[in-house]
């Protein structure tokens, strides 16, 4: 008799468990001179037998001026509605996951978004997004019947305390995937509205995230916002996809107004969807990833980098701009005749060839029988002292029949270099 999807991922869930399977962290691959040194990888979704977890997937991280990391990610699709949670008062979530570290990702527990026991109550919302401004984070919830967003702010690291959310005046698609942006008390969050042709709105709040308010649409779905970090800043980038182009919109008004610019073609080699991603560096300039393509938008021209100095198929590649300036790039990865999926990143200075590090491989995050990798969203994040953060989903357990993961896991890592 064939099981169903969850019925599978159920009952081989619970042969893992019973078979204690141990954790598969171990010492980092050597550096390549030139590349990040990485530490070791860390499991963050709740082990309940070694490296076996409920599952998680579609993880964000983003990091505080203190140090303090926050993640979210949806729950594994056999857990959708109910999941184990350890960590949890009630031993179980309906809700997403959150998450926050105060050791620099060597340890993870629950971030209690207000109201408290939310997570044992509401179902999980469709899709999130987490960013840091300073001392602030703000978690964002996107489904089809609306979205909040929760601002959490830290006085020092390990002492954080969420606020009330703010509900945005939005109905999403079902396949919308937020992005937010912040900067001072400005908070700009993306998504794609429902219905054909939507296109992507803009809300908006100046208090810090206490209400909401729309300003403007854009054309164009899969977008990415990013607001400038430096002090007297109001720009807003929103790089989107438009058809085959990748097209930047910048807003010098806090994102009331936009101006759009084609940058070119997207990167779709090797199946990657060349979905656009942006961040604003510390001398104000943009920069956009679509695929392996790297473009920086400066005064009066753009210049594009093709990051594929080594050979393989590079898929959900996530982009980050440091505090120094430099560039943060991580991607899923599978090399010919390698027998998986890597997770590689890679710090360097535009212009210059990125160095990739592999330094998961001795447990890849997916098989190469797989048709693509564990999952199509990874994320990274600069610390205050610039040092990267990744996280990325694996796969424990994987379905030939069905071509889908029955049972995925997320890890993070942080570099020791800068």
């Amino acid at each position: 008799m064939r099981l169903s999807t969850r019925s599978a991922t159920t009952a081989a869930l619970a042969a893992v468990v019973a078979l204690g399977v141990p954790a598969g962290a171990h010492a980092p691959r050597d550096a390549k001179p030139g590349g990040p040194t990485m530490d070791l990888e860390i499991q963050v979704t709740p082990p309940l037998a070694a490296s076996v977890s409920p599952g998680g997937r579609d993880a964000v991280v983003a990091v505080d001026s203190f140090g303090n990391r926050f993640a979210v990610a949806r729950k594994e699709v056999a857990t959708s509605v109910v999941a184990p949670d350890p960590r949890a008062r009630t031993m179980a979530r309906a809700g997403a996951w959150h998450w926050f570290s105060s050791d620099d990702g060597d340890t993870w527990a629950n971030l209690d978004l207000l109201p408290r026991g939310a997570e044992t109550a509401l179902p999980e919302r469709s899709d999130r997004d987490v960013v840091s401004d300073g001392a602030r984070t703000y978690v964002a919830e996107v489904g089809p019947v609306g979205a909040v967003v929760t601002p959490v702010v830290a006085t020092k690291r390990g002492r954080f305390t969420p606020q009330a959310p703010g509900v945005v005046p939005v109905v999403a698609s079902d396949a919308a995937r937020p992005s937010l942006a912040a900067h001072g008390g400005t908070t700009v969050l993306l998504v794609t509205a429902a219905g054909t042709g939507g296109g992507s709105q803009v809300h908006a709040s100046y208090d810090a995230g206490g209400t909401w308010s729309p300003v403007a649409s854009l054309p164009g779905t899969a977008c990415d916002a990013a607001a400038d970090p430096r002090p007297a800043s109001t720009a807003v980038v929103v790089a989107c996809l438009a058809g085959n182009d990748v097209v930047l919109h910048s807003s010098t008004d806090d994102g009331r107004s936009f101006t759009a610019r084609r940058l070119g073609t997207a990167d779709r080699r090797g199946g990657d969807r060349g979905l656009p991603q942006v961040d604003i560096g510390p001398d104000g300039v943009p920069a956009v990833l679509s695929g392996m393509t790297l473009r920086r938008v400066l005064p009066g021209r753009v210049t594009a980098q093709d990051l594929r100095s080594e050979k393989g198929d590079y898929r959900a590649t996530a982009l980050a701009v440091s505090p120094k300036g430099r560039v943060g790039v991580a991607a899923y990865r599978l090399l010919p005749g390698e027998s998986g999926w890597n997770i590689v990143v890679t710090v360097f200075t535009p212009g210059r060839p990125p160095v990739w590090a592999d330094f998961a491989y001795h447990d890849p995050a997916g098989r190469s029988a797989a048709s693509g990798p564990p999952s199509d969203r990874l994320s990274v994040d600069f610390d205050p002292a610039a040092r990267v953060h990744v996280v990325w989903t694996a796969t424990k357990l994987h379905s030939s029949e069905l071509d889908a993961p029955l049972l995925r896991n997320v890890w993070s890592v942080r570099s020791t270099s800068t």
